[in-house]
């Protein structure tokens, strides 16, 4: 019981205001509809908005107990093999297509702390959707950290069947997309910077492509700084124990593999030592040059559709205007 009191504390406002409204309607309700007199008319408007008020702290409850569920199974699961397990926490995932858009986002995971890898789900609301306002969005993603920088790549399921220019509003220009040999293409579409195709084909190696068809052909992938994320729609935590032992070994599988990249280097960039404070000389930290730093996208793509909608209402304003004035 103390969850959903607990959810309802957090949503104060909005169940008085959902009250309010359902009271104000059962009043209209009421004087309008029903021919009742004032008095009978308010009764009637008190009892729909605590009617409301139920029904909303009802679902309030039920979903803060099957949330409670879920949560109790993670902790579970990360407790039987050394993970730690971390709960709508607002850590956003180390890629630049779905956690920079993740606006009111929030991130429910479970982290091995040997390696560093996430396996979780992050959720949240994205504006200017093609149906207008804000719309929830939910990924799945595993995220292995890397010792080094890499550049910025984007490997785009073709099994997902829309590109993400639609599933995560990440309009990447077409100008940078990487032919690969083999069949590759057929599963996937590759996104690299100008300049950076040599420094991808050492990432996507005839070994890794066929890997990645045959264990990860559902989802999308993105080379990011010093982060390797898997994500896809949906999310992943929902699977059951099986599921999510199937997920960890994947990630543990691509960190293995993520080991021999931590050798690349931008020929680009000089590595100079470091004189560091104990007297001794370090490699420094490598990074990327900027043009390999994050891929070219229409950033304003949403611009035109809301351009022409405010045509239109001009438009339309003037003909009502001249019709006034005749």
């Amino acid at each position: 019981m103390r969850f959903a009191f607990a959810w309802l504390a957090r949503r104060t406002t909005v169940a008085t205001w959902i009250f309010v409204a359902g009271a104000i309607a059962g009043y209209a309700f009421g004087l309008a509809v029903a021919a009742l007199q004032p008095p009978l008319a308010t009764l009637l408007g008190l009892a729909t908005g605590a009617a409301v008020a139920a029904v909303f702290a009802v679902w309030g409850f039920v979903e803060s107990w099957r949330t409670h569920r879920r949560w109790r199974r993670l902790a579970e699961w990360a407790d039987d093999r050394g993970w730690r397990a971390a709960f709508a926490v607002a850590k956003r995932p180390a890629s630049d297509i779905i956690g920079l858009r993740g606006a009111r986002g929030r991130s429910t995971h479970l982290v091995d702390p040997d390696t560093g890898i996430r396996v979780g789900d992050w959720e949240y609301a994205r504006e200017w959707s093609t149906r207008g306002g804000w719309t929830a969005h939910t990924w799945g993603y595993i995220e292995i950290p890397l010792k080094a920088p890499v550049p910025h790549i984007v490997v785009d399921s073709r099994r997902n069947r829309r590109s993400l220019a639609v599933r995560a509003g990440a309009d990447l220009v077409p100008d940078q997309v990487l032919s690969l040999e083999g069949d590759f293409d057929d599963h996937f579409t590759v996104y690299c910077p100008a300049g950076y195709e040599t420094d991808a084909l050492y990432f996507l190696s005839p070994e890794v492509m066929a890997t990645l068809i045959d264990t990860a052909a559902d989802w999308d992938i993105e080379f990011n700084d010093d982060a390797i994320v898997f994500f896809r729609p949906g999310s992943v935590l929902a699977a059951s124990v099986h599921g999510l032992d199937d997920l960890a070994a994947q990630a543990a599988l691509w960190e293995q593999r993520s080991r021999r990249w931590e050798h690349w280097r931008d020929h680009r960039l000089g590595a100079v030592p470091v004189m560091g404070t104990d007297g001794t000389l370090s490699r420094p930290r490598t990074p990327v040059a900027e043009p390999g730093r994050t891929l070219e996208s229409n950033r304003w793509w949403w611009v035109l559709p809301l351009a022409f909608g405010g045509l239109i209402v001009l438009l339309y304003a003037s003909v009502v205007s001249d019709m006034i004035t005749e």
